[in-house]
C-alpha cells in the first residue's frame, strides 16, 4: 500500500510503498463470504428477471405469470448456490427466496411493460398503414369521413395525441392536392397531344393550377412534343416501305444525332432490310460449296462482296473456315439408313438387320440403349403376325378347342415378342368373356 511519510530534510510529506498484510477476524471473513454469495445470487436472479420481463413484454406469456416465474427463478438460484454455501459453512446464514410482499407491484410492472411493448410494435406498423392510407386518399379511393374514422381508430388504439392526429390529417390532404395537380397536368398534356387545345391554352391551364410559364413550357417540351419515330423504328419501316428513307435527315435533326455518327446510321438503315436475305444467300453458297456444286473461286468472290454490306475480314475468314469444315464433313459422312428406316427395311428385307451395328455407330447410339433397339428390330417385323396369332388363340379358346392352361402357356411364350404380364391378364379376361358369350349363344 502507499502512504504519506514526513521527509524531515525536505520538510514535506512523500508517498512511500509498504507491504502490510490485511487480516480479518473469522466473523468478518464469514460476513464477507456471505455477502459475496448473495451478490452472485442477485446477479443470476436479476438476469433471469430481465429475460422473463422481456418475454412477457413481447407477448410470449401473460403478465399474470410474471410473479410465478420469479418465484421459480429464486428457487432455482437457491438450489444452485445452496451447495456452495454449505461448502463454505454458511448454510445457516444463507437463505434466498422471493419476497411475497412485492407481488402486487411486480404484477403492475409486468402489465405496464407488456402494454408499452405492444404500443411500440403498433406504432412501428403505423408507418406502413399511414403510407397506404395517404396514397389511397390522394387517389380518391377514400373519403374525408373514412380518413377521419381511420385516424380516430389510430388515436384510440395507439394512444396518440390530438396534435399527431391533426398532423396526419393535414398531410393526407396535402398529398391529395399534389396528386390532383399531377392528374390535372396529365390531363392538359393529353388534350394538347390530341390537338384539343393549343399550346397557349395549355400554358393558361397550367397557370390555373399554380404552375409558372417556364415550368409549363418545359412540361410541354418534354411530354407533349409531336410524334417523332426513332431511328430503329425508321430502319424497320424502310424494310417494307423503302421510300421512308426520305425521312432520315429529318429524324436525325429531331433526335439531335451528331453529324459524324450519321453515316453509320445511314448505312445500317440501308443494309438492315436485306441482311436476312444476304445471310440466307450466304448459307446457300456454303452449302453448294460443301456439295461440290460451285468452286472455291466462286465462294471467295461472293464472300468478298459481303464487305459492301458491313461484313468484316474476320467474319469472312470465319465463313471460309465454316465452308471448308462442311466440305470435309460431307466427304467422310457415311450414307446409312436411320434406325427407324432400318426397322421398316427389315420387315421386307430380313437380311438388312445385319447393318444394325453400323447404323448404331453412325447415329452414336449408346451401348445401353442398343439392347432395346435390338429387341425392337426383332419384334417389329412380326408384330402383325403376333397380334393375329393372339386373336386366333382367343377365338379357338372361346370355341372350347383348347383349355386355359394351353392358352396361358402360349401367351407366356410370346413375352419375347413384347407381350407383358398386364397384357396377358387382359387377353385372358377377354378370352373368358368371349367364351361365356359363345356358351350363352
Amino acid at each position: 500500500m502507499d502512504a504519506p511519510v514526513w521527509n524531515e530534510a525536505k520538510k514535506v510529506f512523500e508517498f512511500s510503498s509498504f507491504d502490510v498484510p490485511v487480516r480479518f477476524l473469522p466473523a468478518e471473513q464469514k460476513l464477507l463470504e456471505l455477502r459475496t454469495l448473495y451478490d452472485r445470487s442477485n446477479t443470476y436472479f436479476r438476469t433471469l428477471e430481465r429475460l422473463i420481463l422481456s418475454l412477457i413484454a413481447e407477448n410470449y406469456d401473460s403478465p399474470d405469470n410474471y410473479v410465478k416465474y420469479l418465484k421459480e427463478s429464486a428457487e432455482k438460484v437457491f438450489n444452485v448456490m445452496s451447495p456452495i454455501a454449505t461448502a463454505l459453512g454458511l448454510e445457516k446464514g444463507y437463505k434466498y427466496e422471493f419476497d411475497e410482499t412485492l407481488e402486487p407491484i411486480l404484477k403492475s410492472i409486468a402489465a405496464f411493460q407488456n402494454t408499452r411493448a405492444t404500443l411500440r410494435r403498433l406504432r412501428y406498423w403505423l408507418r406502413w398503414s399511414l403510407y397506404q392510407m395517404w396514397n389511397r386518399f390522394a387517389q380518391g379511393k377514400m373519403s374525408d369521413e373514412e380518413i377521419k374514422k381511420f385516424l380516430e381508430s389510430i388515436k384510440k388504439n395507439l394512444k396518440l395525441t390530438d396534435a399527431e392526429i391533426s398532423f396526419f390529417e393535414e398531410t393526407a390532404k396535402f398529398f391529395r392536392d399534389v396528386y390532383r395537380r399531377q392528374s390535372k397536368q396529365d390531363e392538359i398534356i393529353i388534350k394538347l397531344q390530341r390537338g384539343e387545345i393549343s399550346e397557349a391554352d395549355a400554358i393558361s391551364e397550367f397557370a390555373k393550377i399554380g404552375i409558372d410559364k417556364e415550368t409549363a413550357q418545359a412540361l410541354i417540351e418534354s411530354k407533349a412534343k409531336g410524334y417523332v419515330p426513332t431511328i430503329q423504328t425508321l430502319a424497320t419501316l424502310t424494310e417494307y416501305v423503302p421510300e421512308a428513307i426520305k425521312l432520315l435527315d429529318k429524324v436525325f435533326d429531331l433526335h439531335g444525332v451528331p453529324k459524324d455518327e450519321r453515316p453509320y446510321w445511314k448505312k445500317y438503315i440501308q443494309v438492315k432490310p436485306v441482311m436476312d436475305e444476304i445471310k440466307k444467300l450466304l448459307s446457300e453458297y456454303i452449302t453448294d460449296y460443301a456439295n461440290g456444286e460451285i468452286s472455291k473461286g466462286d465462294l471467295d468472290t461472293f464472300l468478298q462482296s459481303l464487305k459492301d454490306f458491313g461484313f468484316t475480314d474476320e467474319e469472312i475468314k470465319y465463313y471460309e473456315k465454316l465452308a471448308e469444315m462442311r466440305k470435309k464433313r460431307k466427304k467422310v459422312k457415311v450414307k446409312l439408313p436411320t434406325v427407324q428406316t432400318l426397322t421398316t427395311l427389315t420387315e421386307y428385307v430380313p437380311d438388312a438387320s445385319k447393318l444394325k451395328d453400323k447404323v448404331y455407330e453412325n447415329e452414336n447410339i449408346p451401348s445401353d440403349v442398343r439392347t432395346y433397339w435390338d429387341k425392337y428390330l426383332k419384334v417389329k417385323p412380326v408384330s402383325d403376325e403376333v397380334k393375329s396369332y393372339i386373336s386366333e388363340l382367343v377365338t379357338v379358346y372361346a370355341a372350347g378347342k383348347i383349355d386355359k392352361t394351353y392358352l396361358t402357356n402360349e401367351l407366356n411364350s410370346l413375352k419375347d415378342y413384347g407381350l407383358t404380364d398386364e397384357e396377358i391378364n387382359f387377353i385372358l379376361k377377354r378370352a373368358e368373356l368371349r367364351r361365356k358369350l359363345r356358351e350363352k349363344a
